[in-house]
């Protein structure tokens, strides 16, 4: 008898605090290979803290992607207003609608990469702020990351200009993704 290959189930699910760890340990990874990369993203302390993402947890807008009881990609929703966000050199979509989500701290398990993980988590986060009633979708990344291009533009996102955050190198490209 032959048999199909196995499903990979991954169990998408909002962050518990005794997550921090394992989700920590996912922050310091990507730090690690942005700085291998020369990416100054998430370096000298702009990056996400354990403070932070404790926060996130506590607000119940961190989540994480689990396969086999390992956590293997992370990500924040936030649906506040970002005054990065409000200040774009170029424009957001005619369509836009506010309040609106962005995508935040999304970082996947070093020894994943290259597995497609960072897209799946992707697509779960605007899969899930579409279940929470928001059409309008917004991520950003550093312009020398290009990995985190790569997987922002398999996801549909359109390149709308570009953001400042207040840390330094802050300069950011900005997508958006505009859901019917």
């Amino acid at each position: 008898m032959i048999f199909p290959e196995a499903v990979i189930l991954y169990i998408f699910r909002k962050s518990q605090p005794r997550d921090l760890k394992a989700v920590m340990a996912i922050i310091n990874g990507a730090k690690s290979l942005l700085n291998e990369r020369h990416i100054p993203q998430w370096q000298n302390g702009d990056g996400p803290s354990a403070a932070i993402i404790a926060t996130d947890i506590a607000q119940g807008r961190h989540y994480v992607l689990v396969k086999n009881q390992e956590i293997l990609a992370i990500g924040t929703l936030i649906a506040d207003l970002d005054p990065a966000y409000e200040a774009i050199d170029g424009a957001w979509s005619p369509a836009s609608t506010k309040p609106y989500m962005a995508i935040h701290r999304l970082a996947v398990l070093p020894n994943t990469k290259n597995h497609g993980i960072a897209t799946i988590m992707l697509q779960h986060l605007i899969d899930q702020s579409l279940k929470l009633g928001f059409k309008d979708i917004r991520i950003d990344t550093h312009r020398a990351n290009l990995a985190m291009q790569h997987v922002i533009a398999k996801t549909n996102f359109t390149y709308c200009g570009i953001v400042h955050l207040a840390v330094a190198n802050g300069e950011r490209l900005a997508y958006q993704q505009i859901m019917a």
